[in-house]
């Protein structure tokens, strides 16, 4: 929490900055590293950026000032600005300035250059200096995309043993975007070790579980999401698939209803519950929430589908075969694996041959 004397210095500068002679204040370079620290808090990017600019003018060679300066103009987008200011700085710490330069070309999309000049550190011994520089630029390649530059920067740090807790998250979250559930497994679980009150990435690390069909270990870790931010809806509605892919339909529709509770303008909720009610086969109420879905968004394509599924049901149990039949086709196309709560709902059509023969002309189960 900032003191008394800290808000007589903001109100000053800010003060200095409207009359145009924040020059006069004779700031130190401390100073201005709390002024920027506290817009960095409260999100106040332009001022953020404005008190680096200023503190660049007096401070240019000041390596805390570039490193700042320049990511505040990275966040706004301003890469060529940042690029101007590191070709004028003079600042003398080289390694910095080259990691800098690399954090600027990885956002121009320039990710051969950007590695070069991370090379420097190859052959460098004091690393920790510069770790959590290294760490933004690995975050840096997260949010370019590059998860396989990412990955190397990360595992440098970790060669070093200059990794904090902190990056385990995103190590794993890297990981898992290359498919590799144990290392990804092993390093959510390592952060939520070091801050196991992070509701985020138990949610994450629920995500992991279900895409691998752990579901068991997926309900623990969204429920512990849960527990910790009652309000997180994203864990709400995966929670609620999960138990929708073990058939559970009470469970599920609990949870789609708390998920519609908190975002009552979320056609995928009244989706939800209405998949749900399919499985109760509470036909009457899955059509009415459907159609919730779809009067919030007509376009939303589990709604859309969902009606499909409702039609292929009412087929059926009109005794309507031909129909039943060819919106089992539609279905095959869209999201064959609906079938499986189909069978769950109607047992009996897993001894209906011309039911299994479309599935095994389809390709969708062998004979």
């Amino acid at each position: 929490m900032k003191d008394k004397e800290f808000f007589m210095l903001l109100e000053s500068y800010e003060s200095a900055l409207e009359n145009g002679n924040v020059a006069s204040l004779g700031l130190s370079q401390d100073d201005f590293l709390d002024i920027i620290d506290y817009y960095e808090d409260v999100f106040d990017g332009k001022n953020l950026t404005k008190a680096c600019e200023i503190a660049f003018g007096q401070y240019s060679y000041s390596a805390e000032i570039n490193e700042r300066y320049i990511d505040a103009l990275l966040k706004e987008g301003r890469n060529s600005d940042a690029l101007s200011v590191l070709n004028e700085s003079p600042c003398q710490e080289k390694t910095l300035i080259s990691l800098l330069y690399a954090r600027v070309y990885l956002y121009n999309g320039n990710f051969e250059k950007a590695d070069e000049c991370f090379s420097v550190l190859t052959d460098f011994n004091g690393i920790t200096e510069y770790a959590d520089t290294v760490a933004m630029l690995a975050s840096d390649c997260i949010n370019v995309k590059n998860y396989r530059l990412a990955l190397k920067y990360y595992n440098f740090l970790l060669e070093h043993n200059a990794a904090g807790s902190e990056v385990y998250s995103d190590i794993a979250f890297c990981h898992d975007t290359f498919g590799d559930f144990a290392s990804a497994e092993k390093y959510y679980r390592k952060y939520l070790e070091a801050y196991p009150f992070d509701d985020t990435v138990w949610f994450d690390l629920g995500t992991l579980y279900a895409k691998n069909n752990l579901y068991e270990q997926a309900i623990d870790a969204f429920e512990y999401s849960i527990a910790l931010e009652s309000t997180n809806t994203m864990a709400l509605h995966n929670l609620a698939i999960v138990y929708l892919n073990l058939f559970r339909y009470n469970e599920s529709l609990k949870y789609f209803e708390e998920f519609a509770l908190l975002e009552p303008d979320n056609p995928l909720a009244f989706a939800g519950m209405a998949e749900s009610q399919i499985g109760l086969k509470n036909f009457s109420a899955a059509h009415y929430n459907y159609t919730k879905a779809l009067e919030i968004n007509p376009q939303c394509n589990e709604a859309n589908f969902g009606m499909l599924c409702l039609f292929t049901i009412e087929s059926y149990l009109k005794g309507d075969t031909a129909m039943f039949i060819s919106r089992i086709g539609k279905i095959i196309k869209t999201d064959p694996s609906w079938l499986y709560i189909l069978c769950d709902i109607f047992p009996e059509l897993k001894d209906n041959d011309e039911f299994i023969k479309l599935l095994i002309s389809a390709g969708k189960i062998n004979k």
